[in-house]
């Protein structure tokens, strides 16, 4: 089953904070919008980590980054089978006591 990241997911990973080990475990089935992918390298940089080379290592791993196209998500069909790792790390809607990400 292919498995959609967003961008705090993979941040995990490369951070190993907790749900890293989920997110290595779908990595060989992974996907990433390119604005998502942006966000990590955004991120990445104001932390001073070196990103080149770190799309192709990632990809090398079988994650795949894919163009962000606004359409292809309106038209994605309830119960697909494409999973969000989000979900998979415990992410939960924002609510009483909860701030929204």
């Amino acid at each position: 089953m292919t498995v959609v990241l967003d961008a705090s997911a993979l941040l995990a990973y490369l951070l190993q904070e907790p749900g890293a080990e989920v997110v290595d475990g779908l990595l060989g089935d992974a996907r990433m919008a390119s604005v998502n992918w942006a966000e990590v390298v955004q991120k990445s940089l104001s932390a001073g980590v070196d990103v080149e080379g770190m799309r192709e290592e990632l990809q090398s791993l079988g994650m795949g980054v894919e163009p962000f196209l606004a359409a292809a998500g309106e038209h994605q069909p309830a119960g697909s089978g494409v999973g969000r790792c989000r979900t998979a790390l415990g992410a939960a809607p924002a609510g009483p006591g909860r701030q929204a990400e």
